[in-house]
């Protein structure tokens, strides 16, 4: 990547989380060296450039002048944490006013996608998580994987506005049922046939004004229009393109020590996602 795009990418990621900090009515301590706007912008930065590396991130921003001032690995670590784990969540939205591709639309995408927080030959020494409940089933790659399932709303090219962490064993259709959506109405939701369910999408319809327009299986007793499924087979194919770019993005083992510095990583590679979309 040439050094002129990747420093606009660097300052528009400094502007945006500064902005929305703004938005929450947050003011730093005057006496701080590092204001949080420059914490999650390392977070940020390191996701997006260093394969969640805090430590390069950290000296590359320093070394650079991006920042004036540097903590300590364990310094800047403890501040990260202290960031509200909402404000990763709110951040996706708070994106959208930022982006030209993703503005306002009428027709969303959701998915979900596995993070394995260890290798499965490893899952006894695993001192992250521990339950049977992180066992899931990776059906693209005919895998098992332990660790979380990550549910996704995108917006139709693909950005994510709203997540959901969840067990690995858990079905799709379920953190989807307890997910905060905040459509306009007369939107439309697409998913594939993991996300069938005739009652809630009753509700939606009645409560939100929103349709949610899943991929049927043979044996459906409430076949989707010809519309709909020319509708679903085309946008549906931008989450996969998504999908496959924010793989690239994961490194193969994301290191971590507790559950909230794992999700936290996972949280800020989503984010560091949604700024390509800037």
């Amino acid at each position: 990547m040439r050094i002129e795009a990747m420093e606009e990418q660097i300052i528009t990621i400094y502007c945006i989380c500064d902005d929305f900090i703004r938005t929450e009515g947050f003011e730093d301590w005057p006496n701080v060296k590092l204001t949080t706007s420059e914490v999650m912008l390392i977070c940020v930065v390191a996701m997006r450039f260093f394969y969640g590396n805090f430590e390069l991130a950290r000296k590359f921003l320093y070394e650079h002048k991006y920042v004036s001032n540097i903590l300590s690995p364990s310094g800047l670590n403890k501040r990260i944490h202290k960031v509200p784990g909402e404000w990763w969540h709110k951040i996706l939205v708070f994106m959208q006013s930022w982006s030209k591709k993703c503005k306002m639309t009428h027709e969303y995408i959701v998915d979900s996608f596995p993070v394995a927080v260890c290798r499965n030959i490893r899952i006894r020494n695993c001192r992250i998580y521990q339950g049977k409940e992180f066992r899931g089933y990776n059906s693209s790659k005919r895998e098992y994987f332990y660790g979380l399932k990550v549910t996704v709303l995108t917006t139709r090219v693909g950005c994510p506005i709203r997540t959901i962490l969840c067990p690995g064993c858990e079905h799709d259709i379920e953190p989807f049922r307890i997910m905060d959506l905040g459509l306009p109405r007369g939107s439309e939701i697409y998913g594939d046939s993991a996300y069938t369910d005739y009652e809630y999408e009753d509700k939606l319809l009645q409560e939100d004004g929103v349709r949610l327009i899943a991929a049927r299986k043979d044996n459906t007793t409430r076949p989707i229009g010809l519309e709909d499924y020319m509708n679903l087979k085309h946008i549906r194919g931008a989450i996969e393109s998504a999908f496959g770019v924010l793989s690239r993005m994961l490194p193969r083992k994301i290191h971590a020590v507790t559950q909230q510095g794992f999700e936290v990583k996972v949280l800020g590679f989503l984010v560091a996602f949604a700024t390509t979309f800037v």
